[in-house]
């Protein structure tokens, strides 16, 4: 009798354990070929991003060879008690900060009026990816040697800057210089960070602006990490997570943070102002999950070639179908369940 009891419980773990419901072939190259589709349009987008900054960068080493000044537009400046430069009001057109780090002298002044014609090229950007890359963008801006700051759309800058705030010190600007950057290309920031601007977690492409040799800024579009949820992991692909492959987690719905007991998305909430680089908490690192099933399936994935894998979890069985994107350090996992 105990051998029989033994073989009707074996019997019946193996009929409703997840091996009897592993996905078939077909099932799993069908998801694949999903991931493959959000893929190529995460390519498109950034490749088509990577291109415009190109050319924007091209534009603003043309104001340094041949640099023009509107003297028109002088008295739209304000140097405060503090040392900091900016406009007195908002124009609709970019803001202007210089964080007094430098003493502003007639040298940075100049450099402020000579690149004020990027304010039509940083308008023009962004009402580009309004209509073509569906608001992908959230805001463009050039950043220079001497803490000078141009951004578009304007904001408050007294409000979110701190005077003497040393922009080069920052990610969006020192892993474009020579020494992170020697080839002097687009580079991509594919791990999220908080926006000293106020748009809370993002991401970014940054290219370098060099003349003479000499690294004279940097210049910089920003997605938000909101934005791209919203285009990339809704609808057809709302069971999609987007890990870096340190192991934070980038990007992740409620519905996939609900379904993985991982962290919730939340927006990064300003208590003061932003004065150095701030990276995702230990929380978001996906090695650090309080389940062992969890963190033993996300270890294989981060150190090992696997692309689909499945283990019963508190009589759930989850699937899990990963496709990494080397070029930018993350792996799309997309979660299947049955009970």
């Amino acid at each position: 009798m105990k051998l029989q009891k033994f073989i009707v419980i074996l019997l019946v773990f193996l009929f409703f354990s997840c091996g009897s419901k592993r996905l078939s072939n077909d099932e799993v190259r069908t998801h694949l070929n999903a991931l493959d589709e959000l893929e190529n349009l995460l390519k498109k987008d950034f490749d088509t991003i990577t291109k415009i900054m190109e050319n924007v960068a091209n534009f603003t080493t043309q104001l340094y060879s041949n640099p023009i000044i509107n003297h028109k537009n002088i008295d739209n400046y304000v140097i405060n008690d503090n040392g900091v430069m900016h406009k007195r009001k908002d124009d609709g057109k970019s803001a202007v900060f210089v964080s007094g780090l430098h003493k502003v002298d007639d040298r940075i002044k100049n450099i402020v009026y000579m690149t004020e014609p990027l304010d039509s090229i940083f308008k023009a950007v962004m009402d580009y990816s309004y209509e073509k890359l569906d608001t992908n963008i959230v805001q463009i801006y050039y950043n220079d040697r001497y803490s000078y700051n141009r951004i578009y759309p304007f904001l408050d800058v007294l409000v979110q800057y701190e005077p003497k705030i040393d922009i080069t010190k920052f990610n969006f600007y020192y892993l474009a210089d020579k020494v992170h950057n020697p080839e002097k290309k687009v580079v991509w920031i594919f791990e999220p960070y908080v926006d000293p601007a106020g748009r809370g977690w993002m991401i970014s492409c940054i290219v370098p602006v060099y003349y003479n040799d000499t690294l004279q800024g940097v210049l910089g579009v920003d997605i938000t990490i909101k934005k791209m949820m919203r285009k990339y992991l809704s609808k057809d692909h709302h069971n999609v997570m987007i890990l870096h492959k340190n192991g934070t987690i980038i990007a992740a719905n409620n519905h996939i943070a609900e379904l993985l007991f991982i962290p919730p998305y939340e927006e990064h909430k300003y208590f003061g102002t932003i004065s150095e680089n701030t990276f995702k908490p230990e929380s978001h690192k996906i090695l650090n999950h309080k389940i062992k099933e969890f963190r033993e399936y996300f270890n294989k994935l981060l150190t090992e070639t696997v692309e689909y894998h499945y283990f019963e979890y508190n009589n759930r069985c989850y699937h899990f179908i990963s496709n990494p994107i080397p070029e930018f350090d993350w792996i799309l996992v997309k979660t299947i369940t049955n009970n």
